[in-house]
Formats: structure tokens, sequence, C-alpha cells
């Protein structure tokens, strides 16, 4: 109905005479969208807790000085989303730009996250608390807010996504989780950082920042061994957001990594100008993690097949066009 009204409006052959469509398809998502905007806020009234979604838009770098240099960076955005508040509304958010339940644009899914747990947990924030439970002997119950990127136009990849794990009062990280996926073997892995995990080392978590260090226990780039140690660094979640990870080897900084961004509102026209400048994200996220290999490459950056020969498809044919050459 909004959209025949819509169309009505503007009048179609105008539409394209003047090239006026993306306003035209602007205002029919947008109509729609407000539907389930409208319901979704009528069902908040009742509740003292809002969510805190949003937009984290800015600038990823990437360092590397062992044992070749080799600096890029690119501009990225990232959702940050209540998992409380997707995993019990029952309504889309604006559909078709965003949903949890059905087919749209952009779309989160449980199955993107946390692939190597088989716990028998149904909502991703439960089977984070019980990761913790394990790590640190304790089970947190505050809100759980997850840092990552949606799924896109049906496809999803995430070289990190990092949850954090507030106090009761939702006033102050007590827990981070970072989840790491690789490629092209397409695993996952989590580090819990946390002062109560004997598995890390807590060198400063404080009401600004939080610093942990640990071993790698991960296989993620073919070209860095396993032999680091990751030196990462949290700021809370405000208006801005930051996160800062380093890799050392043998007291020198092989590898740093660091992500500034700027908070924007979660609504459909802050994420349908996200959908239009980086259309495909995830796709176009892979596609710069293999050019930069490839720069790697004719850098003659070693190349390191995976500690545990776990192998794919597209693993054994990366390694077999590496091996004449190393």
């Amino acid at each position: 109905m909004i959209i025949m009204e819509a169309i009505k409006i503007l009048k179609v052959d105008s539409i394209y005479r003047n090239k006026n469509w993306l306003f035209a398809v602007g205002m029919a998502l947008g109509g729609t969208s407000l539907l389930f905007a409208l319901k979704r806020n009528k069902a908040r009234l009742k509740s003292k807790n809002e969510p805190t979604h949003a937009i984290f838009h800015g600038r990823i770098h990437h360092n590397r000085f062992h044992p070749t240099k080799h600096s890029f960076n690119y501009p990225t955005f990232f959702c940050f989303l209540d998992l409380e508040d997707l995993e019990t509304s029952n309504d889309c958010c604006f559909w078709p730009l965003f949903s949890v339940e059905y087919p749209a644009f952009s779309r989160f899914r449980k199955k993107d996250h946390l692939k190597h747990l088989d716990g028998k947990s149904t909502k991703l924030s439960e089977a984070i608390r019980e990761l913790i439970l394990e790590k640190t002997g304790r089970r947190p119950t505050g809100k759980i807010c997850l840092l990552t990127h949606l799924s896109y136009f049906g496809y999803c990849f995430n070289p990190i996504s990092v949850y954090y794990v507030y106090n009761d009062e939702g006033t102050q990280v007590e827990t981070i989780v970072g989840e790491v996926s690789n490629t092209p073997w397409l695993e996952m892995f989590c580090y819990v950082l946390s002062p109560q995990n004997s598995e890390v080392q807590c060198l400063e978590h404080s009401s600004d920042k939080m610093t942990y260090k640990f071993s790698k226990s991960f296989h993620v780039s073919p070209f860095m061994d396993m032999d680091h140690v990751y030196f990462w660094r949290f700021g809370h979640p405000s208006d801005k957001l930051w996160v800062k990870m380093g890799m050392i080897k043998q007291n020198e900084t092989w590898f740093e990594a660091h992500l500034d961004m700027k908070r924007h509102p979660f609504n459909a026209s802050t994420l349908l100008m996200h959908l239009a400048r980086f259309p495909f994200y995830c796709i176009t996220v892979q596609v710069q993690i293999h050019y930069q290999a490839l720069c790697l490459w004719l850098k003659k950056v070693p190349f390191y097949s995976h500690p545990e020969a776990k192998e794919t498809a597209a693993s054994k044919a990366i390694a077999f066009i590496m091996k004449p050459f190393f």
C-alpha cells in the first residue's frame, strides 16, 4: 500500500525522466520500514531497558613490520547489537533492510557465530554466557552487545567479532570475547578476555580501557606463524569505539591493527546509506583479504600451512599454487 502510494505521488514517468528513482525507492523502503519501527517502538514503551543498537563507521589500519613492511587501511563499518533485544523481539526491525527472522538485504543470523561450539543453547547470548562460565567459573548476567558484520544479501564473513559483556547495571564492560575467523579454512575460535581467566594476562581493566596479553592459539593467516603473543586493547564503546591489536615475537612487534570508528544510529536511513556505499560488504572483505595476501606473496613473505593440517578445497588449491615458490 505504502509502495503504491509513493509511486503515485512521485509519478513513475517523471521519476525516470528526472533520474529520481533512488529517491522513490528510498521512500518506498522507508515507508515499509516505518510500519515495523512503529510496531517495535510501541512494544518498547513497556520496557525500561532501551536497546543499544548502533552502527559504527570508520577505518581499519594494518601495519606489518617483519619480515618485510606492509601497510594498508580501508573504510569500514560494523553493527553494534544488543543480543537480548534481538533474541526477545518477535518482529523485524525494519524489513526489508534488516531482519532477524526473515530474509532481508541485511540480516542477523545466529548460525554465522560460534560455529566451532557444539553447545545446546538456542540463544547466542546464552552460549556466550556458558563459554565465559567455562573459562572463568563465573556466569555473567548483564547485557551482551556484539560488534560484527551482518549477513549482507545472504553472505556473511567476519575476520573478528567482539562480544562486550556488561555488568548487571549495564555501565561497565566486565568481559570481552573475541570471535576470530580464518580463511580459506572458515574456522572459528574464541578468546575470553577477563581478569578471572587464567589463560590470559590482564594488564589493565579500568573504566577507560582494557588491555590483555595472551598466546596465539588459532591459525589465522597463512603468512603468519603461530609463535606469537597477542596484545589486545579495547576502549569502552560510547560515541567512539576503538580496538588495537598487536602481535609480538622475540620482544619485537611484528604486526599491529587498529580500528577507529564513530557511532551512528541504527535505523533504516543510516543502514540504507551504508548498504549503498558498501554493497555486498562481506564479499568485499574477502576480496580485500586475498588481494593483500597476493601483495604479501609478491613481497616473498613466508607461507605457513595450517599447523593442524586442516584443509578445504580452497586451501588445498592455494597450497598447491604456492608450493613451487616456497
